[in-house]
């Protein structure tokens, strides 16, 4: 799986039936581009398409449990990464990144 791959089945979960050319427009990519890896993510089983009944031209798309699993297995791998990482600092170093962590989680909920 690429990051890009991980970055879209994100976007999924977080907003069930969106739609390729929404994904399109929020990665700026085209819609050309877009559809081939919503079609390598539907054909790996990680997405579905449903249609819309009121745009029979609209497909929007839903992760499945694969997916999630998927993703699961991606923070996991990270989480694995970071924390042997953490572990080889010393005591000082660790104690430095405890002390910034409310700044940087205020650094997340800033307005763009």
């Amino acid at each position: 799986m690429s990051a890009l791959d991980a970055l879209l089945l994100g976007h999924v979960r977080k907003r069930p039936g969106v739609t390729a050319s929404e994904l399109a427009d929020i990665e700026r990519m085209t819609r050309p581009s877009m559809s081939s890896h919503i079609k390598r993510l539907e054909a790996a089983g990680w997405i579905t398409r449903s249609g819309d009944r009121a745009d029979g031209r609209r497909a929007d798309l839903q992760i499945t449990p694969a997916g999630e699993a998927q993703l699961a297995a991606i923070r996991q791998s990270r989480n694995d990464w970071l924390a042997a990482r953490l572990a080889r600092l010393d005591p000082d170093a660790r104690a430095a990144l405890a002390a910034a962590h409310e700044p940087l989680l205020q650094l997340l909920s800033l307005e763009p």
